[in-house]
């Protein structure tokens, strides 16, 4: 638009200058192409080079777009046959089946594949269901063709790592961490059964520091390295298992499931940007094409003025000069369009921007809400369970009380009735009466302190 509108001014203001000049002008004859002319062929070559580059990249980016495609459908199907679960959806709510373990989690790095897959064993094949009746709904009606492991969320439970234990691995060694921190994927849903199969293991990147951690006095818990290998604080070595190419392979296709699928996403905004700016180039080039074209009729206009001046110069003139005015109001018209559309997606551009940022921020605030509501959580849970041990304690020693007390009451009692029987054979004796009535003092005494107790 901005090279139209220039050949337009700059064709008028040539108008104006040959019409007001002497008639010699008109010795000429005929149309000549000028440098102006041949700058605005050489810019129809460049743009129609731009469109054909434009929608050469939209053809590359379907190519890719659909190779990415057949690799998450490569991948999905190599995963389903492995971890689908297979059973009478008709008999079995379907809603309440997670799926299997390792479909619920994914290593934060292909690197640790290995070792958490060695973390969690066989129970990353177990069944996620969300409560036991559930489960046992599933194994007695949903025709299972294998033998089969439940999670229950409900009912699992777990022994997280100590925060103390953590902090000494890590000066024992840097690069150790626990294993459910290497594992993401997940939602809070399942966090249970999550920490139930990583929970309690730290991994190392070596057996050397795998050593030094597992056997420490201050951790003594679980560790495995990267290779595999695990150190068991009994003081057990596990090795060897590097050997076999499988190791790993199942957690690491799930990661390059989920770094495909985020390719593939990338790729479908990189082919819906570039087909727009391919139909918008299009489109511009359109309205380019019919601008040149309303140029080109208003120079042959100015050309059959230039030719018919010697019988109506000025009446010619007038004429094509408003043409000419007419056209450029056309050209000045599309030119602030263009301009007003880049403002808008400017504006846009910046609105999104900033949505993000806030999307961002709130993310993180709630993000930073919940782990301080599980800091929270674990707080009371500790001060609850030192409160009841405490009371238990404290029952136990009323209890023991009470014990000594119904047994002093007993042997009062006793000496009572010795008492008695000893006055009921001296009646004449009343020397006898005061130990009696100590003795009934004392049993007085250990009955009133056995209900206060």
């Amino acid at each position: 638009a901005d090279a139209a509108y220039a050949q337009a001014r700059a064709k008028m203001d040539a108008f104006l200058s040959s019409s007001l000049s002497s008639s010699s002008s008109s010795s000429s004859g005929g149309r000549r192409k000028t440098q102006q002319d041949l700058r605005g062929d050489a810019t129809e070559a460049t743009l129609s080079a731009k469109i054909r580059e434009a929608f050469d990249d939209v053809a590359t980016a379907k190519k890719a777009l659909r190779d990415q495609s057949r690799r998450v459908e490569t991948l999905e199907a190599e995963i389903d046959a492995r971890l689908s679960v297979d059973f009478d959806a008709s008999k079995v709510d379907a809603s309440k089946v997670r799926g299997r373990l390792a479909r619920l989690v994914r290593p934060t790095h292909p690197r640790y594949a290995v070792a958490l897959e060695v973390v969690a064993g066989g129970k990353l094949y177990h069944v996620v269901v969300d409560d036991e009746r559930a489960g046992k709904q599933l194994l007695e009606k949903g025709k299972l063709r294998k033998r089969t492991t439940i999670i229950p969320l409900n009912k699992i439970t777990s022994r997280p790592l100590h925060s103390d234990k953590v902090a000494a691995a890590t000066r024992l060694a840097s690069t150790s961490a626990p294993a459910v921190d290497l594992v993401d994927g997940f939602d809070d849903s399942t966090r249970a059964a999550v920490h139930f199969a990583f929970g309690s293991t730290f991994v190392c990147d070596s057996l050397d520091d795998a050593k030094a951690v597992a056997f420490d006095a201050a951790v003594k818990t679980k560790c495995v390295t990267l290779d595999g290998d695990v150190c068991n604080p009994v003081g057990t070595l596990t090795g060897g298992s590097a050997a076999s190419a499988s190791l790993g392979a199942l957690l690491t296709k799930l990661h390059a499931l989920h770094e495909t699928k985020i390719e593939e996403a990338r790729l479908e905004d990189v082919y819906e940007d570039l087909s727009q700016r391919a139909q918008i180039l299009e489109t511009e080039t359109r309205e380019r094409r019919a601008l040149a074209s309303a140029l080109e009729i208003a120079k042959a206009g100015a050309d059959d003025a230039e030719e018919a001046e010697g019988a109506c110069a000025a009446t010619v003139a007038e004429g094509a000069l408003a043409q000419l005015a007419a056209e450029l109001s056309t050209v000045e018209a599309a030119l602030a369009r263009e301009k007003r559309l880049a403002t808008d997606a400017k504006k846009e551009a910046a609105q999104l921007e900033k949505t993000g940022a806030q999307v961002q921020r709130d993310h993180d605030a709630a993000l930073e809400a919940l782990r301080s509501d599980a800091e929270g959580k674990r707080k009371r849970y500790a001060d609850a369970v030192d409160d009841r041990n405490a009371k238990e304690r404290l029952w136990k020693d009323i209890q023991a009380d009470v014990d000594d007390l119904e047994d002093a009451a007993a042997l009062g009692l006793g000496r009572l009735s010795s008492a008695s029987d000893e006055s009921s054979s001296s009646p004449s004796s009343r020397s006898a009466a005061s130990p009696l009535d100590a003795a009934k003092r004392a049993v007085a005494e250990a009955e009133a302190q056995v209900e206060e107790k």
